[in-house]
């Protein structure tokens, strides 16, 4: 009897831990067939809005990869949208989702070049991030002169930052047992990166030299230009969130100097 009543409870927790999956199988179908309408919906009226409710509804199901379909659509809308902002954001989500085509990509880069120079600081992100990135993922968006794009574009992104009359070639003066590391960003201790960078820094310190760190924080996504959306491969906090973890993996007085 005590069997049987054994074998009656592991009978019940079966059906009830199938009754869970099959009722979450079924809500999130039922998510992502209403998103899909609403999605159509939203094309159809240009709705930038409304597409981002979608979109991040795709992403919350887990089922990011099915606005796939919608890749062309938002392809043309891109190309056809005034905004740049809005338009950049129709990019990103065909990309994200696999679909972006190399004409979209292509397109993608000429809308990045074109911005004005208020959206200077997207620019950059996008053009050193987003782009490298996608074009990494998705190989196939690659497109005859990307590489010869891209890099020009570097260039007039370098001297739009630093006007080109000013720069001059600096004599380096000799001082002793100093060196600075220029690092993108520091995360917390448990990121290899984050690891190899400061206890490359502390090893040096170790041996007598004064060693500073510098956090350049390049990809700190700060959104002042109020997008809708994260570009690859950048942050939402800066280095200084991860202080106190930095603090604690310093043991010979290496210095870290934050710029955000």
């Amino acid at each position: 009897m005590e069997e049987i009543n054994k074998n009656l409870e592991n009978i019940y927790c079966l059906l009830q831990n199938n009754f869970v999956y099959i009722m979450n199988k079924i809500f999130r179908l039922f998510v992502y067939y209403v998103l899909v309408v609403l999605m159509q919906i939203a094309i159809a009226l240009n709705n930038v809005k409304l597409i981002s409710i979608c979109f991040k509804g795709f992403r919350y199901i887990g089922m990011l990869k099915y606005c796939k379909k919608f890749s062309s659509k938002l392809e043309m809308l891109a190309i056809e949208t005034a905004n740049d902002i809005d338009s950049l954001f129709y990019y990103h989500i065909c990309a994200e989702c696999g679909g972006l085509t190399s004409i979209g990509y292509e397109s993608y880069f000429n809308r990045i070049k074109q911005l004005p120079s208020k959206n200077y600081y997207l620019q950059f992100l996008l053009a050193v991030f987003e782009l490298p990135w996608i074009s990494f993922l998705y190989p196939n968006v690659v497109y005859k002169n990307m590489y010869n794009d891209r890099k020009q574009l570097y260039r007039d992104i370098a001297y739009s930052i630093v006007d080109k009359d000013t720069i001059k070639t600096l004599k380096p003066t000799r001082q002793d047992k100093k060196i600075v590391i220029m690092v993108i960003g520091l995360f917390d201790k448990e990121f290899a990166s984050t690891r190899l960078e400061i206890y490359l820094a502390e090893e040096l310190s170790k041996q007598g030299y004064n060693v500073c760190i510098f956090v350049a924080d390049i990809n700190y996504l700060h959104n002042s230009d109020n997008i809708p959306f994260q570009p690859y491969s950048t942050r939402l906090n800066t280095s200084k969130y991860f202080e106190l973890s930095h603090i604690d993996m310093i043991k010979y007085g290496t210095k870290v100097k934050y710029i955000i």
